[in-house]
């Protein structure tokens, strides 16, 4: 009797239940993949948003003016919200959870970015900045589309 209970035994799965998929928590929404993204760690790698799109609108400033020959004032918002739009031309060719959740986030940066400048005087500073830069050179396009031009 001993040997037949062992065996018994032994085919018991003492394996914790397993939860019905019924039960199971739902996924996460876009939404709330997106705030732990831009809340999260994220800026400890990056470090603050406000500062990486700033840094990343003086490079597409620099490389516009390069290219082109004009001056194009952008900030951290406009940064911001090209990167949402290219994730919207993105899932607009192809279905992606991963663009939702960008999109999401870049948009929801704007806020970041308007605590970071009330918090630092940052924004008055990037304001000052745009307008010095946004001045068109002579043969340059202004904001109404036409040539200025230095008499």
């Amino acid at each position: 009797m001993a040997k037949g209970l062992n065996q018994a035994v032994d085919t018991l799965d003492f394996s914790p239940p397993r939860t019905p998929e019924f039960l199971a928590a739902p996924p996460p929404s876009v939404f709330e993949e997106a705030d732990t993204i831009v809340n999260g760690d994220r800026e400890q790698t990056y470090g603050h948003p406000a500062k990486n799109l700033h840094a990343t609108a003086l490079m597409w400033k620099a490389h516009i003016e390069a290219k082109y020959g004009i001056v194009v004032p952008l900030d951290a918002f406009d940064v911001a919200w090209m990167m949402a739009n290219l994730k919207q031309c993105r899932q607009m060719h192809m279905h992606k959870r991963d663009n939702l959740v960008d999109a999401i986030g870049y948009i929801g940066l704007e806020q970041k970015i308007r605590d970071y400048n009330a918090r630092t005087g940052s924004e008055k500073q990037c304001n000052a900045n745009q307008q010095a830069s946004s001045r068109p050179a002579s043969g340059q396009l202004s904001d109404s589309g036409s040539a200025s031009s230095s008499k």
